[in-house]
């Protein structure tokens, strides 16, 4: 779930009646004081990682945050040269636990023409296991020939990722969709975000703890600092009504606000790599939507704080473009002057609205809604 921070959104059906949740997910994932496992630059993995860089990417950085001066930062290494720094580096793990992907790693990038796409699919998966994701890619030229000299990557990340084991709401699971947890910083890994890239999505723990800590002292009745912002906006009394009925239990607080995220950032993502859609207002609206169906209150805090937003961006759009229909389809037009009528009906009500909602946006997207709900 994005927070208002204007960044893109780039980015399962089965029947609604049936929906369930099958949540696999590191302690990391909801409990961001927990250490990244490897997470150092400066750890085994890291290293690996770093020449991994170094050798497909042209990147120096990784290396120099080990030993600083490793690579001059102001000249292009040639081919022979960076290829004598990775086999110095795989002499110096001989008979270690990364020798064997790190010497995988250099045969690839020597000879790649050998390998199959299965065997690099494989390779992509051992060393994803050692800490590096990445996605070989192979350039053809209009012929279809693939002339490359050397492989190239989509991209290049230092961490891990798993799959999002999440039944949505409206959407099958047809596309397998990972979350990224890197270990280091990127500026595509700062906000939860659905990212540019192909399978993945980034949820930002710190942004799950810091909605849970401010759910969790709204339901023990304590009062809130002013600064706290949820989802990104100051906490009203509707924020606080609609959390205190969304969690009525006072447990597994965080672990359903962490589902809720990847619902949203799911919906995008099915939108981007299904529909071909991008625009955003659309997908936030849609993500919204999904959101509000699958947890009917906290669903509507979210709509509450993008309603808080300073600025039209697509979130506070998609908040009012929701009300707007919903305020039609119940012949209520004072819901359009104030927003806290909503809260006054009941969850299937809601609920079923939403679905409405949800599937006339599908109508629009101009491709078949495979996977709708009935």
């Amino acid at each position: 779930m994005s927070v208002p921070i204007l960044m893109p959104v780039y980015v399962n059906g089965g029947s609604p009646e049936k929906v369930s949740a099958q949540i696999v997910i590191p302690d990391r994932a909801v409990n961001p004081s927990l250490p990244a496992k490897q997470g150092n630059i400066r750890t085994v993995k890291g290293r690996f990682y770093a020449y991994i860089a170094l050798l497909y990417m042209d990147n120096p950085h990784f290396i120099n945050q080990i030993q600083e001066g490793t690579v001059p930062s102001d000249e292009m290494l040639s081919e022979e040269q960076k290829l004598s720094l990775y086999k110095n580096y795989l002499s110096s793990i001989r008979g270690g636990q990364m020798y064997s992907a790190a010497w995988r790693a250099l045969d690839i990038y020597t000879g790649y023409s050998r390998y199959s796409d299965s065997e690099l699919s494989t390779a992509e998966r051992v060393l994803a296991n050692k800490g590096v994701i990445l996605k070989f890619s192979r350039r053809q030229d209009s012929a279809g020939t693939d002339n490359q000299e050397r492989p190239s990557l989509d991209f290049c990340i230092f961490g891990e990722r798993y799959p999002l084991n999440i039944t949505h709401p409206f959407f099958d699971n047809r596309e397998r969709i990972y979350c990224m947890l890197p270990y280091v910083y990127y500026d595509e890994f700062t906000t939860s975000n659905s990212t540019f890239y192909h399978d993945m999505v980034y949820i930002n723990p710190d942004e799950v703890d810091n909605d849970y800590l401010i759910s969790r002292a709204i339901v023990r009745g304590r009062k809130l600092n002013r600064s706290l912002f949820f989802v990104g906006a100051p906490v009203n009394d509707d924020i606080k009504g609609c959390l205190r009925s969304a969690f009525t239990k006072k447990t597994g607080i965080k672990r359903e606000i962490w589902r809720i995220f990847a619902i949203h950032e799911i919906t995008h993502k099915i939108l981007n790599i299904r529909y071909g859609n991008y625009e955003q207002v659309r997908g936030e609206e849609m993500s919204l939507s999904a959101t509000i169906y699958e947890n009917p209150k906290l669903g509507l805090a979210i709509m509450y704080s993008y309603l808080e937003y300073q600025t039209m961006n697509p979130h506070r759009r998609a908040a009012f473009n929701y009300l707007s229909f919903i305020s039609r389809e119940l012949g209520n037009p004072a819901i359009a002057e104030n927003f806290s009528l909503i809260r006054g009906y009941s969850d299937d009500v809601i609920r079923g609205l939403t679905k409405k909602h949800f599937l006339g946006l599908m109508s629009t997207l101009g491709k078949e809604s495979s996977g709708q709900a009935d």
